[in-house]
Formats: C-alpha cells, structure tokens, sequence
C-alpha cells in the first residue's frame, strides 16, 4: 500500500504516468502472517505438520496426517486504526521550513471470508491419501488515512508563507487463492503433498486532498488493479519420533498478469496491463507434541531481489527502458527475508487453548529516506472447543502493527503512519 499511496500523491502534482512500479510488486505478493481460525490461534506455525485444510497453504503434505475427511470455514472481522505524523527530513528544517500536524487518527473495519476448504481421506490398504479442494485469503488491503497539517517557510524573496493541506486515503481490497491439494503418505511417517493455485486479487484506492496551493477544489484521485497468477506448492512433512514432526516446503514463483486502471480529477484515464514474477519461496519447520502441549517454529525466506516485471508487450524504447530501470532498481533495492513464527497450543480435553507470534521483516533495503520501522509483528491467541464427536468451533485474536510512510501532498516531508490492525477470526471445522 505504502507504493500506490506514494505514487498517488505525487500524480496529484504531475501527469498522469504509469503506475508500474517496483514496490507494486510487494504490494500485491507479501501474505499475511497467518490464516484461519485454528492455526492462526498459534501463529501459523504449521509447516512442520499440523493436520487441516487451513495448514495446507504452509505445506500440503499436512493434509496426509488427518484421520478424517474435513470441511473448514472461517470468517475474519478486521479494525484497522492509522495514526498520522506529519516530518520533515532534517535537510528542509535546516532550510527553515517548520510544520505542524493538526489531525491524523484514523479507524476503519471490514469483514471477509478467510477461508473456505474441503479436504477428502480416500480410502486406501494402507498410509493415507488426501485430496482437497477450496479458497484460501492471502492478503488484505483495507485501511484509511486522513492528515491535516501545514507547512511554514521562507520565499526567496524573504516573505514568509503558510501552506496548509490535507488528504483522505481509501484503501480496499484483497488476495486469494483457489487450490487442489493432494497428500500421499509415502512411506511410514512420511507424508509427500502438492497444490497447484491459481491466484486472484483487487485493489482499490481512492484520495481527496485538498490543499491552500492547489487554489482549486478538492482533487480526487481514483486508482484500480485486479491480478490473476497461478503457482505450484510441494511439501514433505515427516515423523521423525513420535510427537516429533519436521516439514519442509517450496513455492514456485508466480507468475500474475495485472490490469489497473485510474482517474483523476482531469478525467486522465489509464488501462494498463503487465506480467510480472514472484520469487521462489522456500520454508521449514518442527512441531512437538506431548501429554497435551504442542510446540512448533517455521521460517519462510524470500529473496525478493529475484522478482522480475516481465512484459512482453513493452516493445518501444521509452518501455523498455521503464522496464529495464525498474527491474535494476528491484535487484538494487530488495533484499532477502525471513519471516518467522511461533506458536503453542495446549489440549485441555473439550477445549484448546492456543499462543503465537509471527515476525515479517520489510523487504526493502534500509536507505536514507526511509524513517518507519516496516517490520509487521503480529501476536496472536485462540481456542478451540468440540462441539461434537469430529467438530469443532474456533476462534482466534490476531493483532498485527507496522509503522509506514508516504509523500505529502506538497512533497515536502512525510507522511509517517502507525498502523494496528486487530482482527477476530471464527470459523469451524468438520469431520467426517
């Protein structure tokens, strides 16, 4: 979000240009840090095996340590609150520009299906083989801002002068994936799985800003993408002793074609299509079970600097530069990263009580003009009541905060935002 809303603010100010960006591409592949109703509990730290429909986007082979046929549904009831200050960098308060923000809380919430899954045991002779089929959410774009500030100075000609703006960003969206997973014990403990996704996504952002240089009304700005992609996902999950599991699992890079489309206040529209990759995504994990208490830890790495625009259509000079340019900027200016996650879980009988953590570092390299901490930390906690012989009702806390930044309207300082996002998973899980 942070590179759209950047973008956005500066075509307040210019022509309107294309929107393929680099940081685009982070906007719409980074995940959420976990997902369901019963995992995410234990901050979806599954890949060494935890058994269940939800727990197949971290590794598919887990499907292969479920006893039963499973249906699995959840909902999630997000609030976001953005809180806005506005800074300027040292170099334009030693110019002698001051500033002052007057208001910047921001509260917003929305509800989306989280996930939606059936997972088959077929019956065998012997081991387990499990097919699935259903809709993961990956992401979500919902969040507000609204800013009001001002900023003082001096002309050339020694006159001092005040500027007073103010801006109201709209941010709505999502992304998901449709996935068939099948799971095959391959030898004794050891289950083998894959999934093949097929992705989809939108995003919508719209700002009013309206600010004393401007001398017009309120310009407003609207802007919208939608994306499809497929990959492929392959995982071993493995029982090295009892109560020990250990998984491992590899993504294919996805590849996702991207329309968007945008309209100013000077009726500029822009259709624009292109192609772009992801990186590999390679994870690992250990999950230890005993006399009713589970451990587990996962790592996930990334080397963002791999993902590529790919676009054939770019046949012109000025496009192929473009591209050339924003694919070097990507090997510049992303690096690699390893996300973390930690979860506990106890098994009281009719009742599970469950204890996370989860660590997403920024991709972006660390540079002069960036001020925010991007690091996304996220803690969670659930519980799982039966509320039968094979069912059961889950419910999870998810509360996730990052700091993030964006231009000002007037491009002179940022815009620093403090970001908490604090979600109610619920959903169930059936046997059959």
């Amino acid at each position: 979000m942070r590179s759209l809303a950047s973008l956005l603010v500066l075509l307040l100010l210019a022509p309107l240009t294309s929107a393929q960006t680099a940081e685009d591409i982070l906007l719409l592949s980074r995940r959420q840090a976990t997902l369901g109703a019963d995992v995410a509990g234990q901050g979806g730290a599954v890949i060494g095996g935890v058994g269940g429909w939800t727990s197949s986007l971290a590794n598919p082979a887990n499907l292969g340590w479920l006893r039963t046929s499973q249906l699995s549904l959840a909902v999630d009831l997000s609030g976001i609150e953005s809180d806005a200050l506005y800074q300027l960098d040292p170099a334009e308060a030693e110019a002698g520009f001051g500033s002052t923000t007057f208001d910047g809380s921001t509260r917003s919430s929305g509800a989306r299906l989280d996930h939606v899954g059936y997972a088959a045991k077929v019956p065998t002779v012997r081991g387990s083989f499990v097919v699935g089929l259903g809709y993961n959410r990956t992401s979500s774009y919902d969040r507000a801002l609204f800013y009001d500030a001002e900023v003082t100075g001096t002309r050339n000609d020694a006159t001092s002068f005040t500027d007073r703006f103010e801006e109201d960003l709209f941010e709505e969206g999502q992304g998901g994936e449709f996935s068939a997973v099948a799971a095959i014990e391959a030898a004794p403990g050891v289950m083998i799985g894959g999934a093949i996704n097929v992705l989809f996504g939108s995003y919508f952002i719209e700002s009013t800003a309206q600010a004393s240089f401007f001398e017009r009304n309120p310009d407003v700005f609207s802007f919208d993408l939608d994306t499809r992609g497929v990959n492929a996902r392959l995982g071993v999950s493995a029982e090295a002793q009892p109560g020990l599991r250990f998984g491992v699992v590899v993504e294919t890079p996805t590849y996702v074609a991207v329309r968007e489309q945008g309209l100013d206040d000077f009726s500029t529209v822009l259709p624009l299509e292109y192609d772009y990759t992801t990186p590999w995504r390679f994870g690992a994990g250990a999950v230890y079970e005993i006399a009713g208490a589970t451990l587990a830890a996962d790592v996930e790495y990334v080397d963002w600097s791999q993902a590529r625009f790919r676009d054939e259509e770019f046949f012109t000079s000025d496009g192929i530069v473009t591209l050339a340019s924003e694919n070097a900027r990507i090997r510049r200016t992303f690096d690699d990263a390893f996300t973390t996650r930690f979860g506990a879980a106890y098994d009281f009988g009719a009742v599970v009580a469950r204890l996370g953590l989860a660590y997403q570092p920024d991709p972006l390299r660390e540079d002069q003009g960036i001020v925010a901490d991007r690091l996304r930390r996220t803690i969670t906690a659930g519980i799982g009541v039966r509320v039968g012989r094979n069912a059961h009702a889950n419910a999870a806390v998810l509360h996730t905060q990052f700091e993030d930044q964006l231009v000002a309207v007037d491009g002179v300082g940022l815009i620093l935002e403090d970001v908490a996002r604090t979600s109610l998973v619920v959903g169930v899980t059936l046997g059959f």
